[in-house]
């Protein structure tokens, strides 16, 4: 049989009786460690001057739009670490080329360099949109998505897979025309092996959200 008790220090004991006459006594402690922290702080920017892909995404990049849908062009050289696109609430995205913020690159595949880029995908109605995501881990990274869209509110999330830090959102207000945001994100999770999700919606309006890219750094 076993007895629980505590002694006058209020450290726990056990005493176990083994029904002929023989008894042991044992002391224990135990120790709960908390989750690991992580972090996730955002902003964003409504900049229409030019991007240099190459020297923002010094570990990734992305663009989207160019020749068509999807029309990925990806840093060539490393292990591709910014996801295609998942399509948020159904709908098909179509390619445009006069987004209000230029881009350029060197170092990309298929289409190794760009200068004055405009290409970029839009997708049309409330709710529809694009979510991209990055691995995260307990080493700190910085991330920025470029979006934008027209005629249109947008809403952006990004949330950490390990729920170690709070959801970041941000709401554009109701544009009647075009505009542009770039999301900075940095970020680390509480464990290995997770991954930073970025989502960008439209929540109002009769119009349409883009996505052009991302940097990883």
């Amino acid at each position: 049989s076993f007895a629980r008790g505590m002694k006058p220090d209020g450290t726990p004991t056990v005493a176990v009786n083994d029904g002929r006459g023989g008894t042991a006594n044992a002391t224990f402690t135990w120790t709960i460690t908390a989750p690991a922290a992580g972090a996730l702080t955002g902003s964003v920017a409504t900049a229409t001057t030019t991007v240099n892909l190459a020297t923002t995404g010094t570990l990734d990049w992305t663009h989207w739009g160019d020749g068509g849908a999807p029309g990925l062009v990806r840093k060539s050289g490393v292990t591709a670490q910014i996801s295609a696109y998942t399509v948020v609430g159904g709908g098909t995205p179509f390619a445009y080329d006069d987004d209000l913020r230029a881009m350029s690159w060197t170092g990309g595949t298929p289409l190794a360099t760009s200068t004055g880029n405009r290409n970029g995908l839009y997708i049309d109605g409330t709710g529809k949109g694009f979510s991209v995501s990055v691995p995260a881990s307990t080493t700190s990274r910085t991330i920025t998505i470029y979006v934008g869209g027209w005629a249109s509110t947008g809403r952006m999330t990004a949330t950490l897979s390990d729920g170690s830090a709070t959801a970041y959102t941000n709401t554009t207000v109701a544009n009647a025309d075009a505009y542009v945001r770039a999301y900075t994100f940095t970020f680390r999770a509480g464990s290995a092996g997770q991954t930073l999700t970025m989502s960008w919606t439209m929540t109002a309006g009769a119009g349409n959200v883009t996505l052009i890219g991302a940097a990883l750094r």
